[in-house]
Order: structure tokens, then sequence, then C-alpha cells
């Protein structure tokens, strides 16, 4: 199992949304799909990608 644990403090000049996309366009690549940045600023239960990775 391999676990990720940052603390990143931000500061955006185009507000909260720029870093929503940019995480889920990271995460996406990571997972070989598409991840709603929607659903991600949300708050995620949950999400699992046919390759077997899990984000939580």
């Amino acid at each position: 199992m391999l676990v990720y644990a940052n603390s990143l403090v931000l500061k955006p000049v185009d507000g909260t949304d720029e870093i929503v996309q940019l995480v889920s366009k990271w995460v996406g690549r990571g997972a070989q799909a598409f991840v709603d940045p929607t659903r991600l600023a949300q708050g995620v239960g949950e999400m699992r990608f046919k390759n077997g990775s899990r984000l939580s």
C-alpha cells in the first residue's frame, strides 16, 4: 500500500478553483482516468479507478 500525505499552503491568484483543477488533473494522470474537479471540490468519499488505484 502506498500512502501520500502532504501539507501545503497555497495562495492562488485566481482562487481555489485553480488549485482544484490542477489537483484533479494530477490525480487523473496517475489514475489514467478523468477526475471531475467539481466532485473533488465537494469532497470525495471514495473514488476507485480501473487501474486499481483509489482516492479517498
